[in-house]
């Protein structure tokens, strides 16, 4: 468009924050609103860097200085990632990538351009439109040397090119011929997307289409080339007005929707490049300059700098962020932020189409958008597009057959323990022990860049430590048909949602196995594939794996897919002895899916149906030896190892159910079904074993690898106080642990059985069981003894998990659980309605725990677990935990605290100041050292129960959830109250 009469000129003003050294080329500022941050980009520095401002969010007001980073490669645009703190998605020098915000360190996602190119392209700015996909152009480095407006007419098209990348990790080619692309911006409809090209002075329009990413009806919308300055980064207001930074020109250039040029706001640098909204209410626009390299520069241009301009009745817009207006399909769960898009939905299912996964919001959606993502205003963030596409992120595995069949699983007959009694006394007794995807595109690209969604997504998940290597194909695509053939009863909305598609289904398998796997690993993962294994088996594992995905919708699918996992796996005919191993090992990972993370009503029913899997475990063969294969000759070195597989993964399996028994019986009170004597098989063996991935490796591992020692002689010697063996894993630690856990409840509920309680005579005058005074003695040196497993010179998620366990075995062997939870009103752990005169039963004997000596040894544990959970020197967040007990175990330390100081002192003040959490522990570690009961001060738990509950704040597993709110009741705050 031509150049439209006289016009608006405001002066800007000088630099209002000064970069030191001046900047090359800012770029890319973005406002994050939860912290007020400022962020932006220097992207011709040598090397690269990433500057973080904290602003005020009223005034816009600098404070401080900015934090930079130094980057490996060049950045030019970046965004934040939804629901993933700390993460951006940028585009760097040749493609796309994620950006650590603490480090600068870049996790490349997808290369675009060869390294080969580098000297022929790059890329440069960039945004995301509300369905969350990342678009991207770039600058064609020989056009761009010819200076603005000057190709020669010989040149031929330029090389640069506009692409669009998916959250399902698809890159698709949407626009070519680009010098240089820049300043990508939508309209507050989301019809129109607007693409500069800033060498070549122009800026163009497209219709758009959101529900599909589609653009077309290319126009050009303002034409600068007849005058001066260079179209670089814009933004839209809410009336739809462009903000455009015009390079080489000293100003913002505002721009009506019809293209007419409003008004100019002038700055004392040369070179604007980019521009964005930020502050509480979006209504302050800033912007980062570059310096003006010319001979002729002016000796008091501030390029280099960051500006700002606070217009007086301007906002940056954000409707599909929070639209103020949500309309609701009425025969399935879409929902539509605006009413035209709601109309031609209802024309499609008028034409027979129930259900489609383009357009809309779907129910399971998060109610309201990440407010950091809408309020970086470059681009739009929203929910991911839900279009499914057929492209996929690849896995490696080895192929191997499926891992099955029925073993006895709790005892090995070609062991020499058969002779071991029932009675848990023997462990005690003082004798020798056993040795030991459109046709409108310009082109397509269907190889997605490897896990996009992972380990701990949209706006996009963040990638697994740990990128497996590419394949000619994916698993992922038979594994996603084989589910849904599998779990075909599900409703409709849940097998074609998103939680489905290849790549999330990749990333929630990846999540599982580096994050849970390392507590209990069952699966060999080396031989173990998505495609080969049960698929009901994969439904389980990566239901889990999405327990830690951070786009919350996810989790809440896979509440709802549990809601009928079980009774599907039931429906199998594959619930009867013998069970085949798939089926036992998902049916433990449904259970540890509902025991801590889901909701109060699943953690109900795996407490029921515990028993039930275990005595299934329990008939499934038997009792006969696992099949011995080291002098198995007639077989093929092959064959061997899938055997050894299938014995070890066996054996994995019984021990998992024995520490979810454990576990189920020590933290939660429910009645143990499996006692430590029933476990009459050897530890597992070595993680380099373990481990191993081709049979020839494990051949030669195998012949160096001493046996593993047997379960029980193990626990007993740590019951004489003997170190567990250098050889046993930290899987077997973890083990030996929660054999501890089950002696411990089983002294405890089952005394007059195993124990023989009235006879009052202590080891040296019993061969077969100690006192009752003594006991308790015994297993708090064997804890003590077995406390020598933390030490550890490499990191170990297992030994993480272990140690606030190790703190509840002492705190359980001298304190009840549940009568603390009674107390502090809490729901009940057992799931029954307590009565007044429960209470007052529960009351009396937590008051007669309180004034023993008992009382002592439960709170120094007690405060040691609090200080090793959340004095760390970092903010410790149960959300984000991936040690499943640890929170609960935290809870329950706070609450016999809270009780202690309860009982001996009452109730603290209401008016009395509060004492800092750590003024807290500090003075009772120092008390209970020298004064064991009646402490002074024992009730100013206040502090440490808001400390306790600001980690609980905001997550998503129900049981933690109800922590938070006992605690807040605790204190008189009821509710989610702050």
């Amino acid at each position: 468009m031509a150049e439209n009469g006289p016009l608006e000129s405001i002066q800007g003003g000088k630099a209002w924050y000064y970069c030191d050294p001046p900047m090359n080329l800012g770029e890319a500022p973005i406002y994050r609103a939860s912290d007020s941050t400022l962020h932006w980009v220097d992207c011709l520095c040598e090397p690269p860097e990433l500057h973080i401002l904290k602003v005020d969010p009223v005034t816009g007001d600098a404070i401080g200085r900015a934090r930079v980073l130094k980057l490996e490669d060049s950045v030019t645009v970046q965004f934040f990632r939804k629901n993933v703190p700390g993460s951006y998605i940028c585009a760097y020098y040749q493609g796309v990538a994620f950006m650590d915000e603490a480090t600068g360190k870049l996790q490349i996602l997808k290369e675009i351009i060869p390294t080969d190119q580098r000297n022929k392209l790059r890329f440069n700015d960039g945004g995301v439109d509300a369905k969350g996909r990342f678009w991207l152009a770039e600058i064609d480095k020989k056009a761009m040397a010819f200076g603005p407006n000057k190709l020669p007419a010989d040149y031929g098209e330029p090389k640069g090119r506009l692409w669009r990348y998916d959250p399902d990790g698809s890159l698709h080619q949407m626009e070519k011929g680009l010098v240089c692309g820049n300043g990508l911006a939508w309209s507050p409809d989301n019809r129109t997307m607007y693409l500069n090209d800033s060498v070549a002075m122009m800026v163009f329009a497209y219709d758009f289409d959101l529900e599909t990413g589609s653009m077309s009806n290319k126009r050009l919308f303002i034409d600068r080339r007849s005058t001066f300055g260079e179209p670089d980064g814009m933004v839209v207001d809410t009336e739809g007005s462009l903000w455009i930074a015009v390079f080489a020109s000293n100003r913002i250039m505002v721009f009506s929707p019809e293209g007419k040029h409003l008004k100019d706001i002038v700055y004392s640098a040369y070179n604007p490049a980019c521009t964005t909204w930020g502050g509480k209410d979006l209504n302050i626009l800033y912007m980062a300059s570059g310096k003006d390299k010319n001979p002729s520069a002016k000796v008091d241009d501030e390029g280099g700098h960051m500006f700002i301009y606070k217009p007086k009745d301007t906002k940056g817009h954000r409707l599909n962020h929070r639209p103020k207006k949500v309309f609701s399909c009425t025969k399935c769960p879409k929902e539509f932020v605006r009413l035209d898009l709601l109309q031609r939905h209802l024309r499609r299912h008028e034409k027979g189409m129930w259900f489609r996964n383009i357009g809309g919001v779907v129910n399971a959606a998060p109610e309201t958008q990440d407010e950091d993502a809408a309020s970086s205003s470059k681009g739009q963030t929203t929910t991911p597009s839900i279009k499914e596409d057929d492209t996929i992120s690849p896995v490696g595995t080895i192929n191997a057959r499926q891992i099955g069949g029925a073993n006895s699983l709790f005892f090995d007959a070609s062991t020499e323990m058969q002779d071991v009694p029932t009675d848990l006394g023997w462990l005690f007794q003082d004798t020798p022990l056993q040795s030991f995807e459109n046709p409108e595109l310009l082109g397509t690209i269907n190889t997605p860049s490897p896990d996009l969604y992972g380990s701990l997504p949209p706006l996009y998940f963040q990638t697994p430590s740990i990128i497996p290597p590419s394949l000619p194909t994916d698993p992922w695509l038979t594994a996603r048909s084989r589910l849904i053939a599998s779990l075909g009863s599900l409703p409709p909305s849940l097998l074609e949602s998103s939680f489905f598609y290849p790549q999330n289904l990749s990333s929630f398998y990846d999540l599982y196995f580096e994050n849970y796997h390392p507590h209990f690993p069952i699966l060999h993962r080396p031989s173990f594939s998505p495609t080969d294994a049960s698929p009901f088996l994969i439904a389980s594992l990566v239901t889990l794996g999405s327990t830690l995905a951070p786009d919350v919708t996810f989790f809440n699918i896979a509440k709802k897919i549990h809601d009928q996992l079980r009774w599907i796996i039931f429906g199998t005919g594959t619930f009867e002895p013998p069970a085949p191993l798939w089926c036992l090992q998902a049916l433990l990972l449904i259970q540890a899916f509902e025991k801590m993370f889901s909701t109060r009503k699943h953690h109900e029913l795996s407490s029921i149906f515990h028993s039930s899997i275990i005595t299934l475990m329990r008939r499934g063969s038997a009792y006969t030896a696992l099949s011995p294969i080291e002098n198995d000759n007639s077989t093929s070195l092959e064959k061997s190892w899938y055997q050894w597989i299938d014995n070890e993964s066996s054996r994995r399996t019984a021990f998992f159910a024995f520490i979810m028994d454990a576990q189920h019986a020590a933290i939660f009170g429910h009645t143990p079904v499996l006692s430590a004597v029933d476990i009459r098989l050897p530890l597992p063996c070595p993680d380099t074993l373990w481990d191993c991935p081709t049979p020839d490796q494990w051949e030669k591992m195998n012949q160096t690898t001493p046996e593993s020692p047997q379960f029980l002689p193990t626990l007993r010697a740590l019951l004489r106080k003997i170190p567990i063996p250098s050889v046993c894993s930290a899987f077997s630690r973890f083990i030996l642990l929660h054999g501890l856990f089950s002696v411990i409840t089983h002294l405890q509920t089952r005394d007059s059985m195993t124990l023989g309680v009235g006879v009052g005579r202590s080891p040296r005058h019993s061969s077969t069981s100690p006192s009752i005074e003594d006991w308790k003695d015994i297993l708090g040196r064997a804890i003590d003894t077995w406390s020598f497993s933390l030490l550890s010179t490499t990191p170990s998620l297992c030994v993480e998990a272990a140690r606030p366990l190790h703190r509840m075995a002492h705190i359980i062997m001298h304190a009840n659980l549940i009568d603390f939870h009674i107390v502090a009103g809490a729901p009940s752990l057992l799931g029954s309605l307590l009565s007044r005169n429960d209470y007052a039963k529960a009351k009396s004997r937590v008051r007669a725990w309180s004034e023993s000596f008992e009382a002592s040894k439960t709170l120094v544990h007690c405060l040691f677990l609090v200080r090793e959970t959340i004095f760390t020197n970092r903010q410790y967040r149960a959300w984000e935990d991936n040690i499943q007990l640890r929170p609960w175990s935290l809870y329950h330390a706070t609450l016999i605290l809270w009780a202690y100081g309860f009982m001996v002192e009452g109730k603290a003040e209401e008016d009395s100041p509060i004492v800092p959490a750590e003024e807290y522990l500090v003075r009772m570690m120092c008390s209970v050292d020298r004064q064991p009961t009646n402490i002074k001060g024992a009730n100013q738990t206040r502090g440490l129960i808001l400390a306790v509950r600001d980690c609980f704040e905001g997550c998503r597993w129900e049981l933690v959830e109800e922590a938070y709110v006992t605690l807040g009741r605790l204190i008189g705050i009821s509710g989610h109250e702050v």
